[in-house]
């Protein structure tokens, strides 16, 4: 019998918030218990706490563009995307990896990029990549 190889803790804390993901749409159901909804805020919770001690106190920044990539959740978000046929119309944190990706893929509606320590919003152009860009404020930590 093989044994798989074990995997780090960045990637099982990834798979994890995959299947999060995955299942979240469960949570609105209008059959689903407050006993489960309480749940669904105590994984998130979970999540966040595991999220700052796997990567660090960056990735307890939440909000437009930044803690952790939203796509693979391995490496911080550089840029807040748009999915082309994503049903939500919810901005995802993105890295450059997945980034590019999408963008090789041309998967990406729209393009805001975070720029670590600016003190006000500034345009960027393109560099590389097909889609528009637009510099936003970044956490503080």
């Amino acid at each position: 019998m093989s044994k798989k190889p074990e995997m780090t803790r960045k990637a099982a804390l990834a798979v994890l918030h995959q299947f999060s993901d995955a299942v979240s749409w469960q949570w609105f159901l209008p059959e689903v218990s407050p006993e489960r909804k309480a749940l669904k805020d105590e994984v998130q919770t979970a999540l966040r706490t595991l999220d700052t001690v796997v990567h660090g106190t960056r990735a307890s920044c939440y909000g437009f563009g930044f803690g952790l990539c939203q796509i693979c959740y391995l490496r911080y978000s550089a840029s807040t995307v748009r999915l082309k046929g994503d049903p939500s119309g919810y901005a995802h944190a993105c890295c450059t990896s997945c980034l590019r990706m999408l963008d090789d893929e041309g998967r990406l509606r729209h393009i805001e990029q975070v720029l670590t320590g600016v003190s006000s919003g500034v345009l960027v152009p393109p560099v590389t990549l097909r889609s528009r860009r637009k510099a936003v404020y970044s956490c503080s930590h």
